[in-house]
């Protein structure tokens, strides 16, 4: 079963108002069902229901100004087909791994370019991506800004350590759904290589269908005294998980941005993660290291490294200069100066 929904960002553009269209739709706002694998009927009872919304939408708050789509497929789909009928100017910012990950069908991808060349602006959240996306669209090669993802810095705020059980000892913290692409077990990898050179834990949060065999993994490594398995976590138990480590570990093959790593930024942490996309747009010197992905013997160094200069992070830093790049306010001043240069450029054409 699959939601969708539109809703109006508030953006700050003097009245003008922007219909942001998401791929996935909330129950508060409408709900219908997909019908698993039948993919053209599933898309077409989408864009049903989004011009519907978007009828309504128009009823209550009259036409908007600009349209901003949230990943092509359903979403910048039903963005162009409204701005082609409304004749308003649409912004899309990409998300999806799919691209690079090669998961779409070619009725999918040839859909995707429609979008992309159709887009007034188009918006990749890393560098790697716009590139991914330019390999899947040539004609849109150079016209990709990248906006990055925000973090409630209000909510990732730092605190005092809620557990003090958990500070007997260094703490690496990974938290992630368990599967192949998190590469969890080149990180158990990495543990087995510096058990032994140094004192420390690795809390792993999350689950997935990788969570047995990474549990046998790490009881055949013989290194389950110094795991912890935490499971599912609440929004709450994130908050304090990050508080209490020391070190953010995020061990992917391909990330197309990475929101947890800078929620770990937000309360001052310094990170370490795999060189496989987004990542490498957000770790720095100052805020931690960035290592070759599948390489655990470099992820090891990388641990002993970090715990040995952990008084070189500074976490008031770490969390000042992750306010001025990734805040709700910083963002939303990127895409206000974007949605003030795309209503410009439109009224001159």
């Amino acid at each position: 079963c699959s939601n969708s929904k539109i809703h109006s960002n508030p953006a700050p553009l003097h009245k003008k108002k922007t219909v942001s269209i998401s791929a996935t739709f909330p129950p508060l706002v409408k709900e219908y069902f997909a019908i698993p694998r039948v993919h053209s009927l599933n898309d077409w009872r989408h864009l049903r229901i989004g011009k519907k919304l978007f009828q309504e939408y128009i009823a209550h708050h009259g036409l908007p100004d600009i349209i901003h789509a949230h990943s092509a497929l359903q979403g910048g789909h039903l963005a162009l087909l409204i701005s082609e009928a409304e004749k308003i100017p649409f912004v899309l910012t990409e998300h999806s791994s799919a691209y690079a990950r090669k998961l779409l069908r070619d009725s999918e991808l040839s859909l995707s370019r429609k979008i992309f060349e159709s887009a007034t602006r188009l918006i990749s959240v890393s560098s790697s991506l716009a590139r991914d996306l330019q390999n899947v669209a040539p004609t849109t090669s150079g016209k990709w800004e990248i906006i990055p993802n925000s973090v409630d810095v209000d909510y990732f705020r730092s605190k005092e350590v809620s557990s003090p059980n958990l500070k007997k000892s260094f703490n690496f913290l990974v938290i992630a759904h368990l599967n192949k692409n998190k590469d969890i077990s080149n990180l158990l990898q990495a543990v087995k290589e510096i058990e032994g050179k140094a004192d420390f834990r690795l809390r792993i949060g999350g689950a997935g269908e990788e969570e047995g065999n990474l549990k046998k993994f790490t009881a055949d490594l013989g290194i389950a005294k110094s795991i912890d398995f935490l499971g599912n976590l609440s929004r709450k138990e994130i908050l304090d998980e990050i508080s209490n480590a020391d070190v953010f570990i995020l061990p992917s093959k391909y990330e197309t941005f990475g929101v947890v790593l800078i929620e770990a930024l937000a309360l001052g942490k310094p990170i370490i993660a795999t060189k496989c996309g987004g990542p490498n747009d957000i770790v720095e010197p100052h805020n931690g290291i960035l290592v070759p992905v599948g390489d655990p013997k470099s992820l090891s160094r990388a641990m002993l490294d970090v715990k040995k200069n952990i008084d070189k992070y500074s976490p008031e830093y770490i969390r000042k200069r992750c306010i001025e790049k990734f805040s709700s306010s910083a963002v939303s001043k990127y895409l206000e100066k974007l949605y003030h240069e795309t209503l410009n450029s439109d009224r001159r054409n």
